[in-house]
């Protein structure tokens, strides 16, 4: 078996990585609008809650994706993070509303945040699919 290049290890690295900060971010600084005064939440409330669920998968794809060697394997996991990070993109305002008020947290920074970094996951996972599936030269 063949080792494993760094461009190889790099790549998933910056994916796991990245996946990471949208994960982390979900709770911190890309955090949908706060609960109303009589207690309620808004409808970004829930899209938040759906973004940290899907963004916790894609961190875990992209980990395990670190270590595994298998090249069909890598392949299948970096197709799962590219659909998990178009539907991450897809809940802030597309699957879920937002708030109506443009200067809002949630439109503001969540949504455009939430579909960079998925947009960059999923660029970077199917790099990870073309490398695992290509041919190893004699």
């Amino acid at each position: 078996m063949k080792q494993r290049s760094f461009s190889n290890i790099a790549l998933d690295a910056l994916t796991a990585l990245i996946a990471l900060v949208l994960l982390i971010g979900s709770f911190t600084f890309l955090k949908t609008c706060p609960g109303m005064e009589d207690g309620s939440w808004m409808a970004c409330h829930w899209a938040g809650q759906a973004i940290s669920g899907v963004s916790a998968v894609i961190a875990a794809l992209s980990i395990a994706n670190i270590f595994i060697k298998d090249k069909g394997f890598k392949a299948g996991l970096s197709v799962g993070i590219v659909l998990n990070a178009i539907l991450n993109a897809l809940i802030p305002g597309t699957l879920i509303n937002t708030c109506m008020m443009p200067d809002m947290q949630c439109n503001a920074v969540t949504k455009p945040a939430v579909a960079v970094l998925s947009g960059v996951l999923a660029v970077l996972a199917i790099i990870n699919v073309l490398l695992s599936l290509k041919k190893e030269s004699k």
